[in-house]
């Protein structure tokens, strides 16, 4: 993504990180949002990074506006094989998307697990049922919390 914002597929991976960085952070002050720094597209722990759960929730009703987000994040796994022939499979960490996790939650629609030192337990989950969309933003939690909360959230917001 970076190559191409800069226009240069050529361009080394540092310039190119730093480029999709820049943009990030363009794009959340478009949106309208003044509590969040990105300094890292991978949203590990690093200096001068945060953000909020109400900037992580306007973030979420953006990237679901486009349906490669949500086929992506809706998934329980996805495989790749590559020119080179390996053939990997990933796996979700979302259990709202895997059926059969004890989280499974047949209106989930995905979005994003996340644990780092700083942050904690994170779960950034969406829902949809009929003309309604739920956006859930779970931060700083347990192993288990982030699940609970995330299924209670989401649940009411559903079917109220």
């Amino acid at each position: 993504g970076g190559k191409l914002i800069l226009g240069d597929m050529n361009a080394d991976v540092k310039k190119a990180i730093n480029a999709f960085v820049k943009r990030m952070n363009e794009k959340v002050k478009e949106l309208g949002l003044k509590d969040t720094q990105f300094k890292n597209p991978d949203g590990y722990d690093a200096e001068g990074q945060y953000t909020t759960a109400y900037d992580m929730g306007i973030i979420s009703m953006e990237a679901i506006k486009y349906d490669i987000i949500r086929e992506i994040t809706s998934k329980d796994r996805a495989r790749n094989i590559f020119l080179s022939g390996e053939d990997v499979t990933w796996k979700t960490t979302n259990r709202l998307v895997v059926n059969g996790s004890g989280s499974y939650y047949k209106y989930a629609i995905g979005l994003k697990t996340g644990t780092s030192s700083l942050a904690g337990r994170c779960l950034v989950s969406a829902a949809e049922k009929e003309d309604r969309q739920i956006i859930s933003v779970v931060m700083n939690s347990t192993a288990t919390g982030r699940w609970n909360d995330s299924l209670t959230l989401l649940k009411y917001g559903i079917e109220h």
